[in-house]
Order: structure tokens, then C-alpha cells, then sequence
């Protein structure tokens, strides 16, 4: 009988800590948080939707992200911004879920901006302009100054 005790209690806590660890929709658990914007490689893509689950590690970093997207570029980009986010210790184990939307609006621009709106309770819109023309520049390399071109 002390044999069915022990794995009783055995299955209670594992129950528990399954439980414990929760997937949460809202912003609770952060302490930093740094939101990705049109960048680069997102702009070379076309808008759209992405869902970022991130597992919470004890260290407060995310143990784990994954996005999912139909864009690459997309992913790229999330995924970079969240190697910097920072999470309370007291969510160690919990997996956070975040929604995203790329957005595009308004005519071509030389300099595009981008704003982010936010919807309770993890919602965020990431709209841009497009970019006119070719987004990379080529800056042509410095030239090394001799000492008789200085005083020109």
C-alpha cells in the first residue's frame, strides 16, 4: 500500500508542474521587450501575419522561439528581435505567445517609417511604407589620404 502512496504523489507533483507550466496570451511576463520593425530583409518580402512562441527559460532569456509565418523574411526578423527580450523569473517554464501583423500602406517613399499599434492582449501591428526604388545603397569605400592631401 506505501508503494501506491509513493506513486500517487509521484503523478500529483508531475501533474502540477505540467500545469504550471502555462501558455499565456497577454504581456505579463515581460521585463524587456524589443519589437521587430519593417527592416531590410522584410521589406524585400511581402506583408503578413506571424505568431512568436517563445519558452521562458530559468535565466529569464527565451529558451526556445519559434515563428510562424509565410514569409521568411518575416521570420528572420522576428526571431532576431526576440533574442533580446527578457522575461520575470517567476514565469520560467510558461510559453508566451505573441501575434503580429506586417503591414504595407500609403504610396512608395525614398524613406519609409514605421509605426507599431498595439491590441490587448498580444497583438501588434507593425505598419510601413513601401520603399521606392532599391532599399541597399552602395557607399563607395573611402580613399586613404596622403599627407599632401590634407592641406586641400
Amino acid at each position: 500500500m506505501n508503494r501506491w502512496k509513493w506513486c500517487f504523489l509521484i503523478l500529483t507533483l508531475a501533474l502540477v508542474d505540467a500545469a504550471s507550466a502555462t501558455e499565456r496570451n497577454d504581456l505579463t511576463c515581460f521585463d524587456h521587450l524589443v519589437l521587430p520593425g519593417w527592416g531590410l530583409y522584410a521589406r524585400k518580402g511581402l506583408p503578413g501575419p506571424a505568431t512568436v512562441r517563445m519558452k521562458v527559460g530559468a535565466d529569464g532569456f527565451a529558451k526556445s522561439v519559434d515563428v510562424e509565418s509565410a514569409q521568411l523574411a518575416l521570420q528572420v526578423e522576428v526571431k532576431k528581435a526576440m533574442e533580446s527580450v527578457r522575461f520575470k523569473p517567476d514565469c520560467a517554464g510558461d510559453t508566451i505567445v505573441l501575434r503580429m501583423s506586417f503591414e504595407l500602406e500609403g504610396p512608395p517613399v525614398a524613406l519609409p517609417f514605421t509605426r507599431i499599434v498595439f491590441d490587448s492582449p498580444n497583438k501588434f501591428t507593425i505598419v510601413s511604407q513601401p520603399p521606392k526604388g532599391e532599399v541597399f545603397v552602395h557607399m563607395p569605400a573611402p580613399t586613404k589620404k596622403t599627407p599632401t592631401d590634407v592641406s586641400k
